[in-house]
């Protein structure tokens, strides 16, 4: 067991994609189904483990230039905590290839948002046309969940969202086109 062991399982890690890892680490949690699991904790709950991981580059960058054009507040709210802001891409960094990988660190694909307005927009619940109007998506009870549906976008100072990358953030959600 402990350093070998863990060794001896670095090859597996390595042929399993981003999507594998994350499933692994979330567990799937938020499934229909595991809320009716009969859920058990072992003896190795709670352990530390080693894990390899791979970071964004630049990520830290393009933050801190985000923090800066929204002046530390979510575009769509009056958070400013730094802890609970997220640099928010419009098209996903995993869905750019490392020959689009310049758009990763593209400003004008990302947004800063907070933890919820991120996971709203992540999750395509809402999205901004192209004048920046907030959309949201009909396959969501907002009422039912408490959040509320006057959201105004605040422009950056400089580097606006693209329009392009809006309409990827739209067409890939599924969002009509048509005005």
């Amino acid at each position: 067991e402990g350093f070998y062991s863990f060794m001896l399982e670095v090859p597996r890690l390595s042929e399993l994609s981003d999507t594998d890892l994350e499933e692994l680490h979330l567990h799937d949690n938020d499934s229909q189904e595991a809320k009716h699991l009969n859920i058990v904790m072992n003896k190795n709950d709670g352990k530390d483990i080693f894990r390899y991981i791979k970071t964004r580059q630049g990520q830290h960058k393009l933050r801190r230039l985000l923090l800066q054009n929204y002046k530390s507040q979510c575009a769509l709210c009056k958070i400013s905590h730094p802890a609970l802001l997220i640099t928010s891409h419009i098209k996903p960094w995993s869905n750019s290839s490392d020959i689009e990988r310049e758009e990763r660190i593209d400003p004008g694909n990302a947004i800063l948002l907070c933890k919820l307005h991120d996971a709203l927009f992540d999750n395509g619940y809402i999205s901004l046309d192209d004048d920046y109007q907030v959309l949201f998506s009909s396959k969501f009870d907002f009422k039912g969940q408490g959040i509320l549906r006057n959201l105004t976008f605040r422009k950056p100072i400089k580097n606006s969202p693209s329009r392009t990358f809006l309409e990827y953030h739209r067409i890939h959600y599924g969002y009509d086109q048509k005005k």
